[in-house]
């Protein structure tokens, strides 16, 4: 009984020291990489103005449902 109970206990403090906040070195630079790299896909193709309806759409929205 022991055994389970400090097995537990060092799970759970494993556990805790992955809670931490994430402050690697380039977050930020990654960030905003990130970013540029977005606007200048949009840039290249422009989101299409005459959808009326989209099928992933409804179906991300379903799942999202149901998941959820």
């Amino acid at each position: 009984m022991k055994k389970k109970i400090i097995a537990f206990a060092v799970l759970f403090m494993l556990l805790l020291t992955g809670c931490g906040e994430y402050t690697a070195t380039g977050s930020k630079q990654d960030v905003q990489n990130t970013k540029l790299a977005a606007n200048t896909i949009q840039g290249n193709q422009a989101t299409p103005t005459d959808l009326n309806y989209s099928l992933e759409r409804y179906n991300l929205i379903r799942r999202a449902y149901w998941v959820n």
